[in-house]
């Protein structure tokens, strides 16, 4: 029995006080199950050549949005090893928010071989060192996931006192409420996804069914390149050119599978796909936190970037991601991102995060166009992650490789995959192999 807490309401557990990697806190309470299951995941984003913020100035900006919601865990303490957050007891507030944001005299650090161990935050959601012309922003994933970290991190370098980000406006849980808006309209979705399912474990290769999981954190390094400013644009030409309505994410997904092999990699049939969740909940439903999940797809060898749009669109609308996430909240655990290679064969793994737009990004500084890095461990061994950013009028992607893939290679297959289409080596193979 915990004779200092009280009931907390909203979880219907007691809220305590104790110590958090040795702060003295309060209003302990666990973090949403969504949240924890990330919590011991490590993220490190670096934004260069850009105008930051006085350190002041935005840990007054934190100060404000902490007293109007000391419930948001990016401004509480964080337990990573037992899941739980609470707020700097009284009196340890001014020394929490120094600690939140940092200044450097010296130039912007190298991008390290890996995201930080969560445990190095000592106790903190984040850490956000400013420095001349360049920001990093180190962070437990129980924060947020691709989306709203983008929003937290454009909120936090904002030259302008804006509105907060990301207040939750979705009654009864995010889940419940996707679903319910999803399935239990007049006509249910149901059997399509449960068709679309059965569908894509037909057209896998007979392959190990089992769940991936990752015990420790993987070795893995990160590859950033930019684009032209003019790719954006140029790929939506290279698709009207075509006549094609297919997604630019389903035309690069390609681009990255066939670039992978042209440079000599032995790639595995299925590419490891992050879905946004939100895009399940009704109009005006926003959610804070982590609401995305992975879908594994197969891809044929004659798949052109119009059926494979098709395909990614028709599972998107059948709902199966979010059947999919529910079932791992049920069982309390990440699955992994589906079907890993088969034993003995080699092949590397692709996972693509792309589509993230930040639209809140701070003014660039100089004439050197910003740059965006994004160091996340991949979901397994033998994995290339790439994770794709459009910001600035260019796409920055990171593509954060398990260790033992060869750095050379995954270099030139960086450096081809943010080439203006049309001028790469596999370009012309995307519509007719």
């Amino acid at each position: 029995m915990n004779l200092h807490g009280r009931l907390d309401f909203r979880s219907g557990r007691a809220a305590g006080t104790g110590i958090i990697a040795g702060w003295p806190a309060v209003d302990i309470r666990p973090l949403r199950q969504r949240d924890r299951l990330w919590c011991g995941v490590p993220v490190l984003k670096v934004v260069r050549s850009i105008v930051v913020p006085e350190a002041e100035v935005v840990r007054a900006r934190l100060a404000e949005w902490s007293a109007a919601h000391p419930a948001d865990a990016r401004v509480r303490l964080l337990d990573v090893e037992r899941g739980r957050t609470g707020r700097p007891a009284p009196g340890w507030e001014a020394a929490f928010l120094r600690s939140l944001v940092e200044t450097a005299a010296a130039g912007c650090p190298a991008d390290r071989s890996s995201a930080p161990d969560v445990r190095e935050l000592g106790g903190l959601p984040f850490r956000l060192t400013l420095g001349s012309e360049w920001a990093r922003f180190g962070y437990s994933h129980a924060l947020g996931d691709g989306t709203a970290s983008w929003d937290f991190l454009g909120w936090l370098l904002a030259q302008d006192n804006r509105p907060g980000f990301g207040s939750e406006r979705c009654a009864n849980g995010p889940l419940t409420r996707g679903l319910l808006t999803t399935f239990c309209r007049p006509k249910s979705k149901l059997p399509q996804a449960v068709s679309i399912q059965r569908e894509i474990r037909h057209l896998r290769t007979k392959g190990v069914e089992q769940a991936m999981h990752v015990a420790g954190a993987p070795s893995f390094a990160t590859t950033t390149v930019a684009s032209s400013d003019s790719f954006v644009q140029g790929a939506r030409r290279f698709r009207a050119v075509r006549g094609s309505p297919a997604s630019v994410m389903s035309i690069m997904t390609l681009r990255a599978l066939l670039l992978c092999r042209h440079h000599g990699l032995k790639v595995d049939d299925t590419v490891v796909f992050m879905v946004d969740l939100r895009r399940y909940l009704a109009a005006g439903g926003t959610v804070a936190g982590n609401f995305s999940w992975s879908k594994s797809l197969p891809i044929l060898n004659s798949d052109t970037p119009t059926e494979l749009s098709a395909r990614i669109g028709g599972i998107l609308d059948s709902g199966l991601p979010l059947l999919i996430f529910g079932q791992a909240m049920q069982r309390s655990m990440i699955h992994g991102s589906g079907r890993p290679p088969a034993r003995g064969s080699g092949a590397v793994r692709l996972m693509m995060s792309y589509g993230t737009r930040w639209p809140s990004a701070p003014p660039p500084a100089g004439v050197s166009p910003p740059q965006i890095t994004v160091s996340i461990a991949p979901p397994g061994p033998n994995f290339l992650a790439f994770n794709v950013v459009e910001a600035y009028d260019r796409i920055h992607v990171s593509v954060n490789r398990s260790g033992g893939i060869d750095r050379t290679l995954v270099d030139r297959i960086a450096t081809d995959f943010v080439a203006d289409l049309g001028t790469g080596p596999i370009d012309e193979l995307l519509w007719g192999r």
